[in-house]
């Protein structure tokens, strides 16, 4: 996308930065946009304005701590808001380009396992616990097939290149191959003995790729539906796996949080590694320039890592249990990740930030998918429903931006951004812990007052109690007095009535 389309987009933020920033002199850098800018200039314009909004929320030091971590706080929100809804796109350029609308797909009576898209975007299948896959046109958003024969769950499905056939995988340890359109099962492959984890289509359409948990990976000519070949990894709990684009390496992840690749021509092992992260591994995915692979883990983590020099990369934080699905976009800019929490995340692959959270689902969500056009996600699982969200501007910036130029100042810009956010978060942090101090240090002071004021009220009580000793003491005397005197006039009561008596 060429940057001179985009003035009305970069107006909105550097305007915008005066706002966040209480610097009023922003506003001037608004007036200097025109579409006579070139891109280079409109890209210096765009990371200035970012500078000055990551100095200016720095800037503002009011006395008071608490309202400068307010304003700390409110520039780190409003970093993610930029980062997640406009990444430097004009909004405007979502409608225009007709993203679509959000829909909801129903017809499943129980939970979805597995959703799966044709290269062409034109057909969706579902399959779950009622072990029956549903395939929706989705133009219209249509079921136009219900295809029974699986005797338990679905696990995993493709559509061929053709999205005439769609193959499945089922716990009762069948693959089997379906006609849509007369909704007949018209091949049976039995070539595993155990449980298929997941399969793939290659690029070209010619392959099929099924990978077994016993560690098995077979190769199926999808012209004909015959074998072709095994790929024997020898390690059992393999747990997904992904295909280079140009179909000669595979990567397999195991639940032990090992990753490893094969030649899959010549069936041979090239290397392994092992993954950090929380719990076992749950899933793969390569991205990008098709070196780095996305590893998803059972506590909810995902990472990032080189599988030429098998270093990890960042950490994508956000989920809060196990990752079960990840997919990418076209070009690899964005992918999308589906977790047990009951939300998918969209990620930006080069910041390792979340750039869209879809929280529609009410419960675990079990398998997502990114249309090859990038416009849309599906996302499906234990609560029946299968969600369709557009992807709106991330959409227009994975499609619209050819200029690697522009491309790159967009991404240095977010670079840019994101690193003082990390110094926004670092500041938070050191102006919490100024005031934890400064907490501490009064709660401290008034600590010795209070002890001081309770050692003077123990003198007190101890005053009270040595008085009140001494009040009974005395108490006790003048009873003793009294019954001195109440003795001595009771003696002479008894003498006064003896001298009556005797006159």
């Amino acid at each position: 996308m060429d940057l001179h389309q985009n003035s009305a987009g970069l107006s909105k933020f550097v305007e915008g930065t005066a706002v966040a920033t209480g610097n009023q002199d922003v506003t001037n850098l608004a007036t200097n946009l025109n579409s006579k800018m070139t891109a280079e200039q409109k890209r210096e314009l765009l990371m200035k304005a970012a500078r000055l909004r990551s100095l200016g929320a720095l800037s503002n030091n009011p006395a008071d701590i608490n309202k400068r971590i307010v304003s700390l706080n409110q520039y780190s929100s409003a970093v993610d808001s930029w980062l997640s809804n406009n990444l430097g796109v004009d909004l405007d350029l979502a409608h225009q380009l007709d993203v679509g609308e959000e829909e909801v797909f129903l017809g499943n009576p129980l939970p979805i396992k597995v959703i799966a898209l044709d290269q062409k975007g034109t057909k969706l299948a579902s399959g779950g616990w009622d072990n029956i896959i549903r395939i929706w046109e989705l133009e219209n958003s249509v079921l136009c097939a219900q295809l029974k024969g699986h005797n338990d769950c679905i696990l995993s499905l493709v559509l061929d290149s053709t999205a005439e056939n769609v193959v499945s995988a089922s716990a009762d340890k069948t693959i089997k191959v379906w006609n849509i359109k007369d909704q007949k099962n018209i091949e049976t492959l039995n070539h595993h003995p155990e449980l298929v984890k997941k399969m793939i289509i290659s690029e070209d359409g010619k392959t099929l790729y099924t990978a077994s948990i016993d560690g098995t990976i077979s190769l199926v000519d999808t012209g004909n539906w015959t074998y072709l070949r095994m790929i024997n990894t020898g390690k059992r709990n393999l747990q997904d796996f992904c295909l280079h684009p140009d179909g000669t390496q595979i990567v397999v992840g195991y639940r032990d949080r090992t990753v490893s690749l094969y030649n899959s021509e010549t069936a041979k092992w090239i290397k392994s590694f092992e993954v950090t992260g929380g719990g076992s591994l749950t899933s793969v995915l390569l991205i990008d320039d098709s070196r780095t692979v996305i590893v998803g883990f059972h506590k909810g983590e995902l990472t990032s890592w080189d599988i030429e020099t098998t270093k990890k990369l960042q950490t994508f934080e956000g989920h809060t249990d196990g990752i079960t699905s990840i997919a990418s976009s076209k070009k690899g800019l964005f992918f999308v990740s589906a977790s047990l929490d009951s939300t998918a995340r969209v990620w930006d692959c080069k910041l390792g930030v979340s750039a869209l959270t879809i929280d529609f689902h009410t419960d675990p969500v079990q398998s997502v998918q990114m249309s090859s056009d990038g416009k849309f996600v599906f996302t499906a699982g234990f609560d029946k429903l299968i969600k369709k969200t557009p992807m709106g501007v991330l959409n227009i910036v994975d499609r619209q931006i050819e200029d690697p130029e522009v491309m790159d100042g967009i991404t240095d810009t977010l670079r840019h951004v994101q690193d003082t956010k990390g110094m926004v978060t670092a500041q938070i942090g050191m102006l919490s812990k100024t005031m934890q101090d400064q907490i501490q240090s009064q709660g401290e002071i008034y600590m010795k007052e209070f002890t001081g004021e309770v050692q003077k009220l123990q003198v007190k009580q101890e005053e009270v109690v040595e008085l009140v000793k001494r009040l009974q003491e005395e108490n006790s005397q003048l009873r003793e007095e009294l019954k001195s005197r109440d003795q001595r006039i009771d003696d002479l009561e008894e003498r006064f009535r003896a001298l009556e008596s005797k006159l």
